[in-house]
Protein backbone atom coordinates (compact mmCIF):
# COMPACT_ATOMS: atom_id res chain seq x y z
CA UNK A 1 0.00 0.00 0.00
CA UNK A 2 1.53 3.52 -1.20
CA UNK A 3 1.94 5.70 1.74
CA UNK A 4 -0.11 8.65 2.38
CA UNK A 5 1.15 11.87 1.27
CA UNK A 6 0.27 15.02 4.14
CA UNK A 7 0.05 18.48 2.82
CA UNK A 8 -0.14 20.82 5.58
CA UNK A 9 -2.79 22.60 4.23
CA UNK A 10 -4.83 19.24 4.54
CA UNK A 11 -4.26 18.88 7.89
CA UNK A 12 -7.05 21.77 8.28
CA UNK A 13 -9.60 21.33 11.09
CA UNK A 14 -9.44 18.24 11.88
CA UNK A 15 -6.89 18.41 14.73
CA UNK A 16 -6.85 18.46 18.25
CA UNK A 17 -5.32 20.80 20.47
CA UNK A 18 -4.02 19.67 23.77
CA UNK A 19 -1.07 21.88 25.33
CA UNK A 20 1.48 21.22 28.35
CA UNK A 21 1.39 23.87 31.22
CA UNK A 22 5.07 24.59 32.29
CA UNK A 23 3.93 23.67 36.07
CA UNK A 24 3.49 20.32 34.96
CA UNK A 25 5.89 17.29 33.85
CA UNK A 26 7.48 18.22 31.06
CA UNK A 27 5.62 14.21 29.42
CA UNK A 28 2.85 14.99 30.84
CA UNK A 29 0.00 15.96 28.40
CA UNK A 30 -2.65 17.45 29.38
CA UNK A 31 -6.31 17.74 27.70
CA UNK A 32 -6.80 21.18 27.29
CA UNK A 33 -10.06 22.88 28.03
CA UNK A 34 -9.26 25.08 24.85
CA UNK A 35 -11.26 24.49 21.78
CA UNK A 36 -9.64 25.09 18.07
CA UNK A 37 -11.19 26.98 16.21
CA UNK A 38 -9.32 27.27 12.93
CA UNK A 39 -5.78 25.86 11.93
CA UNK A 40 -3.69 27.41 8.89
CA UNK A 41 -0.14 27.29 7.69
CA UNK A 42 1.52 30.51 7.14
CA UNK A 43 4.78 29.67 5.88
CA UNK A 44 6.93 26.63 6.25
CA UNK A 45 7.48 25.82 9.93
CA UNK A 46 5.14 28.68 10.50
CA UNK A 47 1.02 28.43 11.63
CA UNK A 48 -1.30 29.87 13.21
CA UNK A 49 -4.32 28.89 14.97
CA UNK A 50 -7.23 30.63 16.15
CA UNK A 51 -9.44 29.21 19.14
CA UNK A 52 -11.81 29.36 23.15
CA UNK A 53 -10.21 28.34 26.46
CA UNK A 54 -8.10 30.24 28.56
CA UNK A 55 -4.64 29.16 29.86
CA UNK A 56 -2.43 29.44 27.18
CA UNK A 57 0.80 31.10 27.04
CA UNK A 58 4.03 31.90 25.29
CA UNK A 59 6.40 28.71 25.46
CA UNK A 60 3.40 26.89 25.57
CA UNK A 61 3.34 23.34 23.59
CA UNK A 62 0.17 22.57 21.08
CA UNK A 63 0.39 18.82 20.31
CA UNK A 64 -1.99 17.34 16.84
CA UNK A 65 -2.80 14.71 15.96
CA UNK A 66 -2.00 13.86 11.96
CA UNK A 67 -5.00 13.57 9.61
CA UNK A 68 -4.74 9.82 8.65
CA UNK A 69 -2.59 8.61 11.38
CA UNK A 70 -3.35 6.82 13.94
CA UNK A 71 -1.47 8.04 16.47
CA UNK A 72 1.62 10.71 15.14
CA UNK A 73 1.46 13.53 16.74
CA UNK A 74 2.53 17.11 15.79
CA UNK A 75 4.26 19.84 18.29
CA UNK A 76 4.41 22.58 17.43
CA UNK A 77 5.59 25.87 20.09
CA UNK A 78 3.29 28.34 21.10
CA UNK A 79 5.48 31.42 19.81
CA UNK A 80 2.70 34.47 20.88
CA UNK A 81 -0.60 34.25 21.83
CA UNK A 82 -2.83 37.14 21.59
CA UNK A 83 -6.05 36.72 23.66
CA UNK A 84 -9.27 39.14 22.14
CA UNK A 85 -11.34 41.40 24.05
CA UNK A 86 -14.74 40.14 22.29
CA UNK A 87 -15.22 37.03 22.95
CA UNK A 88 -13.26 36.80 25.51
CA UNK A 89 -12.45 33.76 25.91
CA UNK A 90 -10.78 33.44 22.07
CA UNK A 91 -7.34 33.82 21.10
CA UNK A 92 -4.93 33.46 18.01
CA UNK A 93 -1.64 31.99 18.45
CA UNK A 94 1.61 32.35 16.16
CA UNK A 95 2.91 28.71 16.35
CA UNK A 96 6.34 27.41 15.07
CA UNK A 97 7.35 23.84 14.70
CA UNK A 98 9.42 21.26 11.92
CA UNK A 99 9.76 22.97 8.22
CA UNK A 100 7.87 20.70 5.83
CA UNK A 101 6.37 20.62 2.52
CA UNK A 102 4.30 17.51 2.32
CA UNK A 103 4.92 14.40 5.07
CA UNK A 104 4.33 10.94 4.29
CA UNK A 105 2.82 8.39 6.87
CA UNK A 106 4.29 4.48 6.52
CA UNK A 107 2.89 1.78 8.91
CA UNK A 108 5.47 -1.36 8.37
CA UNK A 109 5.01 -4.54 10.58
CA UNK A 110 8.09 -4.88 13.08
CA UNK A 111 8.69 -8.41 14.73
CA UNK A 112 10.41 -8.64 17.98
CA UNK A 113 13.89 -10.97 16.93
CA UNK A 114 13.48 -12.78 20.37
CA UNK A 115 9.35 -13.35 20.70
CA UNK A 116 8.12 -12.90 17.65
CA UNK A 117 5.50 -10.72 19.04
CA UNK A 118 4.53 -8.81 15.95
CA UNK A 119 3.04 -5.05 15.68
CA UNK A 120 1.90 -2.19 12.75
CA UNK A 121 4.90 0.77 13.60
CA UNK A 122 3.04 3.95 12.47
CA UNK A 123 5.99 6.38 11.60
CA UNK A 124 6.17 9.66 9.35
CA UNK A 125 9.16 11.10 7.46
CA UNK A 126 9.26 13.94 4.67
CA UNK A 127 7.48 12.75 1.08
CA UNK A 128 10.13 11.49 -1.63
CA UNK A 129 12.83 10.22 1.24
CA UNK A 130 14.62 7.88 0.13
CA UNK A 131 14.17 3.88 1.78
CA UNK A 132 17.35 4.44 4.05
CA UNK A 133 15.42 7.78 5.67
CA UNK A 134 12.28 5.51 6.09
CA UNK A 135 14.20 2.80 8.04
CA UNK A 136 16.41 5.77 10.08
CA UNK A 137 12.78 7.31 11.05
CA UNK A 138 11.15 4.00 11.33
CA UNK A 139 14.12 2.92 14.02
CA UNK A 140 13.70 5.94 15.62
CA UNK A 141 10.03 5.68 16.12
CA UNK A 142 10.68 2.32 17.28
CA UNK A 143 12.91 3.54 19.53
CA UNK A 144 10.65 6.20 20.91
CA UNK A 145 8.18 3.17 21.28
CA UNK A 146 10.35 1.09 23.93
CA UNK A 147 11.95 -1.10 21.46
CA UNK A 148 15.55 -1.96 21.00
CA UNK A 149 17.31 -1.90 17.20
CA UNK A 150 20.30 -2.81 17.28
CA UNK A 151 21.92 -4.03 14.00
CA UNK A 152 18.57 -4.36 12.12
CA UNK A 153 17.60 -6.63 15.39
CA UNK A 154 14.49 -5.57 17.14
CA UNK A 155 13.51 -6.54 20.92
CA UNK A 156 10.23 -5.62 21.78
CA UNK A 157 10.04 -3.37 24.92
CA UNK A 158 9.00 -6.63 27.47
CA UNK A 159 11.89 -8.91 25.45
CA UNK A 160 14.45 -5.75 26.32
CA UNK A 161 13.35 -5.36 29.93
CA UNK A 162 14.00 -8.92 30.51
CA UNK A 163 17.62 -8.81 29.03
CA UNK A 164 18.31 -5.90 31.07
Amino acid sequence: MPPETIGINLVGLELEAQYDYCKTSPNQRNRSSNHLISFSSVACGVFEAEGRGEGLKDGDTLYFSLKGSKGLILPLHVESIRYLIEPSDQWQASLKGDAFESLSIFTWQVQCNSCEHQEPLEFVCRSGGSQENQVFHAETRLKALGWSVTSGKHLCPTCRKQLN
